[in-house]
């Protein structure tokens, strides 16, 4: 699992280092896989701000490809409990999906 997660972190960091709207679509498909992997590590609330200032740059350029694959994150991302105990946030979903 670590180095699955080493390289999409690369990956992310490379992708949000280019100004190039070209890899908009390799950004939210690698964010997806990244996403992934942290919610079997048990760490998917760590990356809750990075993924809503992704979603926000996605609103910014008008990509509706990436919105709606950043929009699917958050909100699995605040409706699935953590390891640490956390609860789902359902009303913070909801807020988001409106």
């Amino acid at each position: 699992m670590e180095p699955a997660f080493e390289v999409s972190s690369s990956l992310l960091a490379y992708c949000q280092q280019q100004t190039r709207r070209s890899l908009d679509a390799l950004e939210s498909t690698v964010w997806f896989y990244h996403s992934l992997i942290c919610e079997k590590k048990g760490v998917l609330p760590t990356i809750r701000p990075a993924l809503l200032a992704a979603h926000r740059t996605a609103v910014l350029n008008r990509d509706e490809s990436g919105q709606a694959i950043y929009l699917n994150l958050l909100l699995r991302n605040y409706l699935t409990p953590s390891a640490s105990g956390e609860l789902s946030l359902v009303e913070q979903a909801d807020k988001l999906r409106s």
